[in-house]
């Protein structure tokens, strides 16, 4: 009784899966095709692949191809012959008989063969097929093979196809010998189709492929692609037709069975199923043999079963058996779906439909042994190269999450902690937090498997979850734990930030922690020092975290560090130091496939703002759509801010390229109040919003982010500029002058230096405007010496405006060692096209309100003046711009670029 796979493949069962495959049914034509001389031209394909791979109907396809092209076609199931020398001839004549009256005619008299000696028998079928293809294209042929090699063939019409299916099962010698002299005598008008679930082992298949005139196709080849298997079943989406592939790897009937198991409901789905599993068991049985041979290799089998790929040293530790490699060697050798890879070092691969079989199988029959192999599996991986066989351990970045991997499936909990507390943090600072997560399940009992999950998913940005298994480590659990005592403090710190508690760097970790945990603590500590504006000291420890990352190769860390570094120089306002450090920070994560990965949100973020401070709004405006493509609610407050403030201040969701909408900067501004961030960050947000609202002549918004920057940082040289700004929208030029000069002269200290050139920008240009231009060039000296230390044009051209540029250019050639920067600035500002026009601040207040016609009490009233007031400015606008009327000032603003 056969079962249910003989049946799928047989054809008794309809699986219902026959679909055209243009891909393979044209490979026929290269065995049919003429070609240039016989010596050179195919003569046979033969198709190896597991039973189920679609190999008959494929075969059927070919001979319907091959009649349409004229050729005669005669198929024949060796597998129907029993492997008996007798009964195959038989059923030879008979198939070469079915293909075609002038076939039928030439064997009708021949008879079977007499004795052991088959020879005279396929030499006289030889001549009976010579004859009928003579009879066929109405001439005589050559003559055999051995004596037309190397001479032209002179026959152009079609011959006959031989399809032999079932090759496999040929048992006995004599049959063998007779499929062999076929194969070696058959006229040049006869070519073969040679099909079987392993490879022939026939003498003439060996010469036919060293001669080159032998097609082979695999398991491989006849798996279904994507579009094949949406064609078989139509139901599934793009997604499922990926999963399917993926669990069987495209085997035709697994493939099917699968996908018609989803397609259908429960219990014809779990029918479905079984039938895959029937093909897999079959074809286990087949590759197997009888026992007690078999017993051996299934042992092998289960062990290869342990992983994806099998190194030969991990196969012998896991099986226990020294032969283990050779045994695996002859089975690949006959059975498609168990690979050997090459090299000294031989890996070893099961067919993922087979390995899943396996290992289930296993399960089944002693659950206690599979996880004791899965345990020295996990050993194995963790204890690194032994020397002797060369082959990678732990040092391999893979290694460590195989050992993680095989302890969690081991089922020792003890042997978890252990793997754990060696490649937890290792993982993890090399940026495999998602590996870790996948692999490490969230109900792993221990303290360190959950501070080691908290960790990763607070670098995957899920800082909630974190919080949550941080929140559930009790204190006592840490007990004696030197380096889980380190991790948790760590985790705290980054936690707090993330979430916005104002929190202190914790103490210096202690001697005796492992690399990796000493380079996540120092990490977190470093990054809560610059929190907390101590910069010296963060300075002074990111020396050491950058060399532990460098050191230990931790690609995670290497990101994590080259963002501190621009961090820190960003507090320090220094463009150029901040613009290097994130370009490294961000090739070495593109580097690792991370280019659109969450942690590289902070480095586009300070990439973007190290490009518009030096003027290069194109890429500015690039960072800032990239860093806010990254960010996640997993970033801390401060990033969160100063990703949306630097989208607002390049025109991300507004024009691009046009001027800064104070509006939608000052909520930016408004959502840093009931937050905690890093001081830099009030710096260059408030700031913004202050001058912004000092070119839109918003008082009350100054007056807001005044009181924030007391709030924050106390008395500092930023709430100095803040309040010159309210006295300038006051008319109040004298108070600013004053309280503008110590922040720029350097001593007011301020939050970031930022600040200092910007004071500077701002009192160059009310010396300007109030025509003071010996002074205004001896203070923009100095204001150039900062500026280019610092990287920082922006000011300049934002605060100081056409007035400032006017003086540059006045002095080409007299800047001295500045003299580059200054052609660099006048360079991205573009060409002034009208007159320098010193033009007083609330001149220009009455100017921008020409355009807009309103008149001049409409104008008194915006200003907050009286129209006398007005009417003197509109004077001495006009007299500036020598201009008589106010369609003409405000042509003419515009071509100073006043306007």
């Amino acid at each position: 009784m056969t079962s249910v796979a003989e049946r799928t493949v047989t054809g008794a069962v309809d699986l219902g899966w026959t679909v055209p495959r243009p891909r393979l049914e044209a490979r026929v034509d290269v065995l049919l095709a003429g070609g240039a001389s016989w010596a050179t031209r195919c003569r046979a394909l033969h198709v190896t692949a597991p039973q189920g791979s679609g190999k008959s109907v494929l075969a059927r396809a070919w001979a319907a191809r091959a009649r349409r092209a004229g050729w005669s076609v005669a198929l024949l199931d060796l597998g129907a012959a029993q492997g008996e020398t007798s009964l195959l001839a038989r059923r030879l004549l008979v198939a070469v008989a079915e293909a075609g009256p002038a076939y039928r005619a030439a064997v009708t008299d021949l008879g079977l063969p007499t004795g052991e000696d088959d020879t005279a028998w396929v030499v006289g079928l030889v001549g009976a097929l010579e004859r009928a293809h003579a009879v066929t294209i109405g001439s005589v042929t050559g003559t055999d093979l051995g004596e037309a090699d190397g001479a032209e063939d002179p026959l152009t019409a079609p011959g006959l196809l031989l399809v032999l299916d079932g090759l496999h099962r040929l048992a006995c010698d004599g049959a063998t010998r007779q499929v062999d002299l076929l194969l070696r005598l058959a006229p040049r008008s006869v070519r073969f189709v040679l099909l079987g679930r392993r490879p022939a082992d026939l003498p003439a298949v060996l010469d036919l492929a060293v001669a080159g005139r032998l097609q082979q196709l695999s398991a491989h080849d006849l798996a279904f692609t994507p579009e094949e298997l949406a064609a078989v079943c139509p139901t599934l989406g793009p997604e499922q037709v990926d999963e399917v592939l993926a669990e069987t790897q495209g085997w035709p009937v697994l493939a099917r069975t699968e996908a018609a198991a989803r397609s259908l409901p429960e219990p014809t789905g779990d029918a479905w199923r079984l039938l895959g599993r029937d093909v897999v068991t079959a074809s286990l049985a087949d590759w197997l043999g009888p026992e007690p041979l078999a017993e051996p290799v299934r042992d092998v089998l289960r062990a290869a079963a342990v992983d994806e790929e099998v190194p030969l040293a991990l196969l012998v530790a896991v099986s226990g058996r020294a032969d283990a490699g050779a045994l695996l060697d002859r089975l690949s050798a006959h059975c498609c779906l168990v690979s050997r890879g090459v090299g000294s070092m031989p890996r070893y691969r099961l067919h993922a439909a087979v390995r899943s079989h396996v290992e289930a199988e296993h399960a089944c029959a002693d659950l206690a042994d599979l996880r004791r192999r899965h345990a020295v599996a996990a050993r194995w991986f963790a204890d690194g190269p032994d020397g002797a066989d060369g082959v990678a351990g732990p040092a391999d970045p893979g290694a460590g999450l195989a050992a993680l991997r095989h302890a969690v499936r081991s089922g020792e909990h003890d042997l978890v902690g252990e793997v754990l507390r060696e490649i937890g943090p290792r993982l993890v600072n090399e940026g495999r937090s998602e590996d870790l997560l996948t692999v490490l399940p969230a109900e792993t009992p221990g303290p360190l498997a959950h501070c080691v999950r908290a960790r990763a998913l607070l670098e995957e940005g899920h800082a909630a979850e974190a919080r949550v298994l941080l929140d559930g480590l009790d204190l006592a659990d840490v007990g004696d734990d030197h380096d889980l005592a380190v991790l948790t403090e760590a985790l705290r710190t980054d936690l707090e930030r993330v979430v916005g508690v104002r929190v202190s760097a914790p103490a210096v970790a202690p001697l005796g922690s492992r690399p990796d945990v000493r380079l996540q603590h120092d990490l977190a500590r470093v990054n809560a020092l610059l929190r907390a504006g101590r910069l010296d000291e963060a300075e002074r420890a990111l020396v050491g975290v950058r060399r532990q990352a460098l050191g230990l190769d931790r690609a995670g860390a290497r990101v994590a560090a080259e963002e501190t570094i621009a961090l820190l120089a960003a507090a320090r306002s220094d463009a150029r130091g901040a613009a290097a450090a994130a370009r490294e920070g961000l090739t070495v994560a593109s580097r690792h496939g991370w280019s659109r990965h969450r942690r590289t949100a902070h480095l586009h973020l300070l990439a973007g703002w190290a490009a518009r401070s030096r003027l290069d709004e194109d890429a500015a405006r690039v960072h800032a759509g990239l860093a806010v493509e990254m960010l996640d609610d997993g970033h801390d407050a401060t990033v969160r801010l100063c990703v949306a403030a630097l989208a607002a201040v390049t025109g991300l969701d507004g024009d691009a390229g046009g001027p800064v909408d104070a509006e939608r900067l000052h909520r930016v501004w408004e959502s840093l109040l009931d937050e905690v961030v890093a001081p830099e960050a009030v710096v260059y947000v408030a700031m913004a919003s202050v001058y912004v609202s000092l070119a839109t002549n918003r008082p009350e918004r100054v007056r807001e982010a005044i009181g924030v920057l007391r709030d924050r940082l106390g008395d500092v040289g930023e709430v100095d500029v803040a309040v010159a700004a309210a006295d300038l929208l006051r008319g109040q030029r004298r108070r600013a002058h004053a309280a503008l000069g110590p922040v720029a002269g350097g001593t007011r200290a301020c939050a970031v230096p930022g600040t200092q050139v910007e004071a500077a920008a701002l009192l160059v240009r009310l010396e300007l405007e109030d025509d003071n231009h010996a002074r205004a060039r001896e203070r923009c000296r100095a204001l150039l010496e900062v500026a280019d230390r610092l990287g920082l044009p922006r000011p300049l051209l934002d605060l100081g405006g056409p007035l400032l540029l006017g003086l540059l250019r006045e002095g080409r050639g007299g800047w001295g060692a500045r003299e580059g920067f200054v052609g660099s600035l006048l360079a991205r500002s573009g060409p002034l096209v009208g007159p320098v026009v010193p033009l007083t601040e609330r001149e220009l207040d009455v100017l921008r309100e020409l355009p807009t016609l309103a008149t001049v009490e409409e104008m008194a009233d915006a200003l907050v003046v009286s129209v006398n007031t007005v009417k003197t400015h509109l004077r001495g606008v006009y007299r500036k711009l020598g201009v008589s009327s106010r369609r003409d000032a405000v042509q003419e603003a515009r071509r100073a670029g006043l306007l």
